[in-house]
């Protein structure tokens, strides 16, 4: 199965970047939670602190199980050190579910856009 979702750091800024895109089997979801984990862990050892631009545009709302490990992943994020996420969504549906996933973290530490060039705006002021 090719993955619906890559991933991509910046060394120099500390930046973790990833993009998904289509629905997920359970299997997919669990294949993703080990790849977060495995980025915020070399991302965090990159300096005290690290950022993360999430392009979900094209990324449809997910089933529970699938939605329970993006809450899992955010929540590895934020007590690795993470200082903000910038969330980029193509509908209000998908901002909707991504401020659910977020609700037990420190909303301060998250933001949602339409483009990419918004959210490092955010993320770097």
């Amino acid at each position: 199965m090719d993955k619906r979702y890559s991933f991509s750091i910046d060394t120099t800024r500390r930046l973790m970047k990833f993009r998904m895109w289509g629905f997920w089997e359970e299997a997919e979801g669990k294949e993703f939670a080990k790849d977060f984990n495995a980025h915020v862990d070399k991302v965090k050892t990159l300096g005290e602190g690290f950022y993360v631009v999430v392009d979900a545009s094209n990324y449809p709302v997910q089933r529970k199980e699938i939605q329970d490990v993006h809450q899992a992943g955010m929540q590895y994020a934020v007590t690795s050190g993470m200082k903000k996420s910038a969330n980029v969504v193509g509908s209000a549906v998908s901002r909707l579910q991504l401020r659910l996933l977020s609700q037990n973290a420190d909303t301060t530490k998250f933001g949602w856009f339409q483009t990419e060039a918004e959210a490092e705006q955010w993320i770097f002021s």
